[in-house]
């Protein structure tokens, strides 16, 4: 009877830790960033790791109003959460240290029941991939394929890269690259840029290498709905356009505002007046 007993007793456990060990093998839930700012939810009082399998070591910017309210550590290729009490999104930017590599998260905690499944956040298709200097840009993002130029300069690639790195990176990675300027922009509103007229459009700044400028200009939903981003509606003369986030969510919404990148021959101010209908500081 000692020895059936036994049996039973090993049995049971050989099942739990294989159980276990499924239930592990399980608990990873992956995520594809592809630069648009993933979603991450934590539970008040539950730690939640994330795992970046294509950086070398983690770096994390938290702003300073959500540090009461957030522990964060940081061990290798993983950040580890914990909310203290409840916040809404926010945003906070992981990177590679030494690197270029960076991760947009937006983080809120809720004292609602949350799981805290590891997350492993890999790399999928680059945004900003647009093309190299010398090869014709995909369709989906750009306006009119690239020509070959005499001006030395950067690519679209090179260009949009830079150009978003300026506008999303914190301060310590922008990184002076030589062959990029600064150049004056008007920045007052800009109407009529996109048809519809369901986004406003204001300049921001811009930079120009070569023979070639590239603007940001940021775009806010007008509408009480989401609403997604089509290049194709753009007004202009651009070689290259590229929104950051392809949907906006509606008018007073976080997350109803994002930047549109656009490369062009000549300087903003002169590539609108390749169409009549754009107007700038007027309608």
């Amino acid at each position: 009877m000692k020895m059936f007993t036994r049996l039973i007793v090993i049995v049971t456990l050989v099942f739990t830790q294989s159980g276990t060990q499924t239930a592990f093998a399980q608990s990873a839930k992956r995520m594809i960033y592809r630069g648009d700012a993933l979603k991450i939810t934590l539970g008040v009082g539950n730690e939640r790791r994330l795992t970046f399998p294509d950086i070398k070591l983690v770096w994390a910017d938290v702003k300073d109003k959500l540090k009461p309210d957030l522990d964060v550590q940081i061990v290798g290729k993983n950040v580890y959460f914990k909310a203290k009490k409840p916040f809404k999104s926010t945003r906070i930017i992981v990177g590679e240290d030494g690197g270029n590599k960076v991760y947009l998260l937006d983080v809120m905690a809720t004292k609602k029941k949350v799981g805290n499944q590891r997350l492993v956040i890999v790399v999928g298709e680059d945004r900003f991939a647009v093309a190299d200097k010398d090869k014709k840009v995909i369709a989906e993002s750009v306006i009119a394929p690239l020509k070959r130029r005499s001006s030395p300069g950067a690519g679209f690639k090179t260009l949009l890269q830079y150009a978003a790195r300026e506008v999303y990176a914190p301060e310590r990675l922008r990184v002076k690259t030589v062959g990029m300027h600064r150049e004056f922009i008007n920045k007052r509103r800009t109407y009529h840029l996109y048809r519809g007229n369901e986004i406003n459009t204001q300049p921001v700044v811009a930079w120009r290498s070569g023979g070639l400028h590239v603007s940001a200009i940021k775009v806010q939903n007008r509408t009480n709905k989401y609403l997604a981003l089509d290049p194709r509606l753009l007004r202009g003369k651009w070689k290259a356009s590229l929104f950051y986030h392809t949907q906006l969510a509606p008018n007073g919404s976080p997350d109803d505002t994002s930047t549109l990148f656009l490369i062009s021959e000549d300087a903003y101010v002169d590539a609108i007046r390749s169409n009549p209908m754009i107007k700038i500081g007027g309608r």
